[in-house]
C-alpha cells in the first residue's frame, strides 16, 4: 500500500486531494473519507511498548490477555491517527488506558460494580488542572496510577487552558460510560438520545485534545473556545464514533451491549441489520461532508480573530490533524483484529432486546 508519510499541506485547511487507502479495500464496508491516510516513521516496536508500559502497571492481567491486546495492533491505530507526533509513545499510552478502561467498564462488569464507580469517581478527582500533588498516593486500581503517570508526565507541557479542556472531556467521558453501561446494556437506545450521549462516551473529544499534546502546539484559546471551532470538532467527533460502531457492533452486540448507532437505527427505523449498517455508512458520509464545511466555515472567519500569525498556522495544522485522523482510524479498523468476529460483511438478522 502507498503510505503518504510527507508533512500536511498548510496551505490549505485540509487535505481533499487523496482518496483514503485501505489495506483490503475490497473486503472493506465503503465508508467515505477523503483524506489522506499517512503513518508514523516510528511505529516499528510500538506494540512491544505498550506491552511493556501495561505490564509495568499491572494492566495486563494474562498472557492471554496481552496477546489480545497486542492482536488489536493499537500501536498501528496510533501511528496512523497521530502521524507526525512528536512523543508517539506517550500519546499512544493515553489510548491503551482508554481502550483497557472501556474493556473494563464495558464487558467486564466493572460499571455495575458501586463500590468500583466510587473508586473511579475518587481518582478522577486526583487530576489536578493546577498541578498539585495528589491528595493520596493509594491507587487502589492499577489503572488509575497508570492514568495518573500519563497526566503527571503531560499536564506540565501544557497550559493551564489545555488542561482544564482535557479534564472536563475526560471526567465527563468515563461518567457518561459509566452511566450509559449502567443503563443501556441489553437493550437499544433512542436514536436521538444515543447520538447526544456517543458525543460524549467516545472519548473522542480527549482524542483531538491529545493532537495538540502529539503535535506540541496548541490552538489559540480564542479559536479553541469558539462556536466554530467546536462546530468541526462535533462533527469529527460523530465521523470518530460512527466509524467506530459500524465496526465493533458484532463484538458489542456478542457481549449484550446494544448502545450502538447500527442497533439504534435498527429498533428506532424498523430496519434490517443490513440497512441499519447502510444508514450509518451514509450518516458517517453526511458529517465527514459537515466536518469539511465546518473546517472552510472558520477559515474563512479568520479575518475576525485577533491571533498572531503563527496561531493560524496552528490552527490550519490542527484541522489537517484532524482529517488525518479520520482516515487513520477508518484504515486501522478495517484491518485490527479488535473487531473482528466472523465476517463483518455477513450481516444477518437479530433480535434487539
Amino acid at each position: 500500500m502507498d503510505i503518504h508519510r510527507s508533512n500536511p499541506d498548510l496551505s490549505a485547511p485540509y487535505d481533499l486531494t487523496g482518496t483514503a487507502q485501505t489495506r483490503d479495500a475490497a473486503a472493506s464496508l465503503p465508508i467515505w473519507c477523503p483524506f489522506l491516510i499517512r503513518v508514523h516513521p516510528d511505529v516499528e516496536g510500538l506494540n512491544d511498548d505498550l506491552a511493556a508500559w501495561a505490564r509495568d502497571f499491572s494492566l495486563i492481567r494474562s498472557p492471554e490477555h496481552e496477546q489480545q491486546v497486542r492482536r488489536a495492533d493499537f500501536g498501528a491505530f496510533v501511528a496512523r491517527v497521530h502521524p507526525n507526533a512528536r512523543d508517539l509513545r506517550l500519546v499512544a499510552q493515553w489510548y491503551l488506558s482508554a481502550w483497557l478502561l472501556d474493556d473494563l467498564l464495558d464487558e467486564e462488569g466493572i460499571a455495575s460494580s458501586k463500590e468500583a464507580t466510587t473508586l473511579i469517581a475518587a481518582e478522577l478527582r486526583e487530576f489536578r488542572v493546577d498541578l498539585e500533588p495528589p491528595s493520596s498516593l493509594m491507587r487502589p486500581i492499577p489503572l488509575a496510577s497508570a492514568c495518573y503517570d500519563l497526566w503527571r508526565r503531560t499536564a506540565p507541557t501544557m497550559s493551564r487552558e489545555w488542561r482544564g479542556r482535557f479534564l472536563s472531556h475526560y471526567r465527563d467521558y468515563i461518567a457518561s460510560t459509566v452511566r450509559d453501561v449502567q443503563n443501556y446494556r441489553g437493550r437499544a437506545p433512542d436514536l436521538g438520545n444515543y447520538i447526544r450521549r456517543r458525543r460524549i462516551n467516545s472519548w473522542g473529544q480527549s482524542a483531538l485534545d491529545l493532537i495538540e499534546v502529539a503535535d506540541r502546539d496548541e490552538v489559540h484559546p480564542d479559536i479553541a473556545n469558539s462556536d466554530l471551532h467546536h462546530s468541526l470538532r462535533t462533527a469529527a467527533v460523530d465521523v470518530m464514533s460512527w466509524t467506530n460502531d459500524i465496526f465493533s457492533y458484532r463484538r458489542e452486540d456478542a457481549h449484550a451491549n446494544r448502545d450502538n448507532l447500527i442497533a439504534a437505527l435498527k429498533a428506532s427505523q424498523s430496519l434490517t441489520w443490513p440497512e441499519a449498517v447502510q444508514t450509518a455508512i451514509a450518516m458517517t458520509g453526511t458529517e465527514t461532508k459537515n466536518f469539511i464545511r465546518a473546517c472552510k466555515d472558520l477559515q474563512d472567519a479568520h479575518p475576525f480573530y485577533n491571533v498572531p500569525p503563527q496561531a493560524w498556522r496552528t490552527v490550519t495544522q490542527n484541522l489537517n490533524a484532524i482529517g488525518h485522523w479520520l482516515a487513520g482510524s477508518l484504515d486501522w479498523h478495517r484491518g485490527s483484529g479488535r473487531y473482528r468476529i466472523g465476517d463483518a460483511t455477513d450481516m444477518k438478522s437479530r433480535p434487539i432486546a
